[in-house]
């Protein structure tokens, strides 16, 4: 029996915001191409705050689909993903595409996301696909301040880990918020100025993995967009490393002391 969603939003109540419009394509583009790399947190919010009432159309116009490939993978690694009792947490939740694509390939449990953009929450919010939306900067050596001894069987990181949004430090801390077995899907970009944020990722996985912590279930490179779109900067075709791990049933503890 699918449950009923009260979409609670942790920052307050969600002012009331006029229908999504659909923006042209040349709209979108001109957002998409106008994000300036390795600019302070605060600007990168202040962008996304402005491009969330159309960001799914612009997006989904220029062939956006990690949220769709990402998915999949989730739902195809937790064993209990059609359960009530399934608890998935979505860090860079940004307007809800990951959630949107969760409930319609039958995710039926309790699903939180988590991102610094109150207008990207917000048009989460109107999809009514969130048990809880939280609002949160997330930074390193920071609490994540979720609900309290809450252990997650799935946890998914789309296109978010860069220095300029969530730090790649913070990945052993994400494992923590993981029980035993479960499920941690998430990207890194393949483009030569986020090298350096890749190679720290990667860093981190490469630690938790010699530790015994998680292991390695996939690893792809994925286009962000249909038929090879280019990235901001070159005319190489956007791309990421698509992971997927599980974290191993005896290390349900912290992993960082």
């Amino acid at each position: 029996m699918t449950r009923s969603r009260t979409n609670s939003f942790r920052t307050g109540s969600v002012r009331s915001i006029m229908p999504v419009t659909t923006s042209s394509s040349i709209f979108g583009r001109s957002m998409f191409e106008k994000f300036v790399p390795k600019q302070p947190k605060k600007k990168i919010k202040t962008y996304y705050d402005s491009w969330a009432e159309h960001y799914d159309c612009d997006m989904l116009d220029m062939g956006y689909r990690l949220h769709e490939v990402a998915t999949t993978i989730l739902m195809e690694n937790l064993e209990n993903c059609t359960d009530d009792d399934c608890f998935v947490i979505d860090f860079g939740s940004g307007t809800g595409l990951i959630g949107n694509k969760l409930r319609k390939k039958d995710f039926n449990g309790i699903l939180h996301g988590v991102d610094e953009s109150r207008s990207m929450l917000e048009m989460a919010n109107r999809k009514h696909v969130y048990d809880d939306l939280y609002q949160q900067h997330l930074a390193v050596n920071e609490k994540i301040d979720i609900t309290e001894n809450l252990l997650y069987d799935g946890l998914s990181c789309v296109a978010s880990f860069g220095t300029e949004h969530i730090h790649p430090k913070m990945f052993p801390d994400f494992v923590n918020l993981v029980k035993g077995d479960g499920v941690l899907v998430f990207t890194a970009p393949n483009h030569p100025r986020d090298e350096t944020d890749k190679v720290e990722l990667e860093s981190e996985i490469k630690k938790l993995v010699e530790k015994e912590t998680i292991r390695k279930i996939s690893e792809t490179t994925e286009c962000y967009f249909t038929q090879g779109r280019t990235s901001r900067e070159s005319h190489m075709a956007a791309t990421c490393q698509l992971y997927c791990y599980k974290k191993n049933p005896d290390n349900t503890q912290f992993t960082k002391f």
